[in-house]
């Protein structure tokens, strides 16, 4: 089942990836792994997780980073540090 705000978040990683990658949002979708372009290499991987970051508020883990080799795992490690970050009362 799609939540809501999942939707809302994968839509905000495919616009960000589509334009740190300069590639066309038609060319990717939740399925793209980072094998599949050819931009999508460990420079574009940084700039993806620092673009990332910055739009959504969220510092990720070195571990997280790693793990997010897909548009998927990108959502996947941005919903769960929003969760983390929530969950500080303090900031």
């Amino acid at each position: 089942m799609s939540h809501p705000q999942c939707d809302v978040v994968l839509a905000q990683v495919l616009h960000a990836v589509a334009d740190v990658l300069n590639v066309p949002k038609t060319e990717i979708g939740i399925d793209t792994r980072a094998a599949d372009l050819e931009a999508w290499d460990s420079f574009g991987h940084v700039r993806i997780v620092l673009a990332l970051e910055q739009l959504f508020a969220v510092e990720l883990s070195m571990a997280e980073i790693e793990a997010a080799d897909s548009i998927a795992g990108l959502v996947s490690v941005i919903e769960a540090a929003g969760r983390r970050a929530e969950a500080r009362p303090d900031q």
